[in-house]
């Protein structure tokens, strides 16, 4: 069994999702920017599969949600195709990124899949009835942890969750941060681990942040205050 029948068996795809999958990487490898140093099987484990253990906590929370920073679609466009039915924001700010997605989301048909070329703790602020109005947030080597949790809770329905992919220390640099977790309006903190094996052997981990409160409207702040 390939590495594409696994992720197919593992995450319970149909065929249709799978095709889409397979254009999605084909697109990323042929693009004329850089979009990753991935090739091959490395793109489906490290892409795909990763993206996809998001998948369960996601599950149950609604159909509503946002991927901060996609650049190349890694996780937002994997989970967007994994569930297609619910409704996806890829937020990007690099103008050539958010083009190539939008591409993708024509060839795809993908009908429920929004792109918006615009930083987040700005489009916030031009959109303000989006203030606490997806189920969950993904962010994905974007900022540092603390700029990371002001960028996405605000995002954040109470009791929705932000998932932050990671590497091995995830979970401690999250955890290291409850005063400001608990400032911005989050709550319990877990992780869970992930395929991918970092230099030192580990595997990585994807924090979950719960929300628990509504986040004080003075955030997201700007890029220069942005964890501060």
């Amino acid at each position: 069994m390939n590495i594409e029948e696994r992720i197919a068996e593992r995450f319970a795809l149909d065929g249709e999702a799978m095709q889409r999958l397979r254009g999605f990487l084909d697109a990323v490898q042929a693009a004329p920017m850089n979009l990753t140093a991935w090739r091959g099987e490395a793109l489906w484990e490290r892409g795909v599969w990763d993206s996809l253990l998001l998948l369960p906590w996601l599950d149950g929370l609604g159909t509503r949600f946002l991927d901060i920073g996609s650049g190349a679609g890694f996780p937002g466009m994997v989970l967007a195709i994994a569930r297609s039915r619910s409704h996806w924001t890829l937020l990007e700010s690099r103008t050539r990124r958010a083009e190539f997605l939008q591409e993708i989301v024509g060839t795809l048909g993908l009908t429920e899949v929004q792109i918006v070329a615009d930083r987040a703790e700005e489009w916030i602020w031009q959109e303000p009835e989006l203030r606490e109005g997806f189920d969950a947030v993904t962010i994905r080597a974007v900022a540092g942890p603390r700029a990371s949790l002001e960028l996405g809770l605000p995002y954040v329905r109470q009791g929705g969750r932000l998932l932050l992919p990671k590497g091995s220390d995830g979970l401690g640099e999250i955890q290291a941060e409850a005063e400001w977790i608990s400032r911005l309006g989050g709550g319990l903190v877990q992780a869970a681990d992930s395929i991918v094996t970092g230099p030192d052997g580990r595997p990585g981990q994807i924090v979950i942040v719960e929300k628990a409160r509504q986040t004080p409207e003075v955030y997201p702040r700007t890029a220069k205050q942005l964890g501060s």
